[in-house]
């Protein structure tokens, strides 16, 4: 929590003990508490803009402002009650603006500057799975050994800049505050040149669920400046937001691509969720997904005729032996299906990802000046 926001808030926990307890201190005026808060206000404003995180303080001082109006005096009971909202309010933003800080990152300790840009390619072999009318467009984020003699010149980029930059939704509003911190990348500086031979290429997978191409920014960080590239992969649909040049933004998609087809719906909560729920072991889950994959396998490389007796064989297995107070018929067949089967599907989508952007780094049109000419693609990790 910044200074002049910690000072708001203070502010407005005296003017609420102000309303409760009376005029007893004549130094103590509303007007005092309201010129000092529009002080406050007009300086964070200046110096940190503002966040959203404090709204519900505006609320409430507006509020306090509004009270004061009222010249008559108000008995003890509705001076208390009048308050309560207010301190609800005031401990909302408070309890927002711990959760969401502002905060001062750690400097990367390599030798080297960490430089980033961002690209969009499309790849003309592949159909966009959740649009067919175009063209599978993939986005990425490159972190770089940057030289360090002109690293001031070049604007460092804010964190999670994917997040809050691009068409304004909702997830743009949650994560804004992130624009005021700053992070140690700077955009588009000068390639260090390696002193032996070309630096190594490291491609990354950002998280399934809510995963973006600089969610974990501070390793990349990390990794650059002490002599590797990082390109970061976002696969559209199943990021959670990722801006291209030519599809604009594009959010996280909830269904599967419409080239997959399953034979019903997915249950709400599978088997995974399931033994998960009653358990909340982690181990016990990736046992069970052990054993089930190669029934998976099994299951799909069967007929329908086939299929409904060997969910049978399978439910009493004594692979699943553990599991079977559990196990049903519809479970096994949803984990078959969506668990194996769909992410199957989409892991390889991803692999083509990568295998597209690895083959285009030789001859990418980077922003930096011989940018393809300090990798050494013949070292590369994914």
């Amino acid at each position: 929590m910044q200074l002049s926001e910690a000072l708001f808030l203070i502010l407005l926990a005296i003017a609420i003990a102000r309303i409760i307890v009376g005029p007893r201190y004549t130094w103590l005026t509303y007007s005092r508490i309201t010129i000092t808060g529009l002080l406050l206000l007009i300086a964070g404003l200046l110096t940190q803009g503002w966040r959203w995180q404090l709204l519900p303080a505006g609320i409430a001082f507006v509020l306090v402002v509004l009270g004061t109006l009222k010249r008559s005096d108000t008995r003890l009971g509705w001076r208390v009650l009048g308050a309560v909202p207010l301190m609800a309010l005031v401990g909302l933003s408070a309890v927002l603006a711990s959760l969401m800080p502002v905060v001062t990152l750690p400097p990367p300790a390599g030798p080297y500057g960490v430089g980033t840009f961002e690209f969009s390619l499309i790849d003309p072999s592949r159909v966009e799975r959740y649009s067919p009318g175009r063209k599978r467009e993939l986005y990425a984020e490159v972190w770089y050994p940057a030289s360090s003699e002109h690293l001031k010149d070049h604007p460092v980029r804010r964190l999670f800049h994917d997040l809050h930059e691009g068409e304004y939704n909702r997830t743009s509003l949650i994560f804004s505050y992130l624009k005021r911190v700053k992070t140690h990348s700077h955009v588009n500086a000068p390639a260090a040149r390696p002193s032996e031979s070309a630096f190594p290429v490291l491609l990354f997978n950002h998280a399934l669920d809510f995963g973006f191409t600089s969610q974990n920014l501070l390793l990349m960080e990390h990794l650059a400046s002490h002599g590797y590239v990082v390109v970061s992969v976002a696969h559209p649909y199943q990021t959670a937001k990722v801006n291209l040049d030519e599809a604009g933004t594009i959010l996280r998609a909830n269904g599967i691509p419409g080239d997959l087809v399953l034979p019903r719906p997915e249950l709400p909560i599978g088997i995974v969720g399931t033994i998960f729920e009653k358990t909340g072991d982690i181990q016990q889950v990736s046992l069970l997904k052990s054993r089930l994959l190669p029934l998976a396998e099994g299951f799909l490389a069967m007929d329908e005729a086939g299929r409904a007796g060997f969910l049978e064989q399978a439910i009493h297995s004594p692979a699943l032996e553990p599991f079977q107070r559990e196990l049903t018929g519809p479970l096994l067949e949803d984990f078959f299906y969506y668990d194996y089967a769909k992410d199957n599907s989409l892991i390889q989508y991803w692999a083509e990802d990568i295998g597209f952007i690895a083959d285009s780094l030789a001859s990418l049109q980077a922003p930096i000046a011989g940018f393809p000419d300090i990798l050494d693609l013949g070292r590369m990790g994914v």
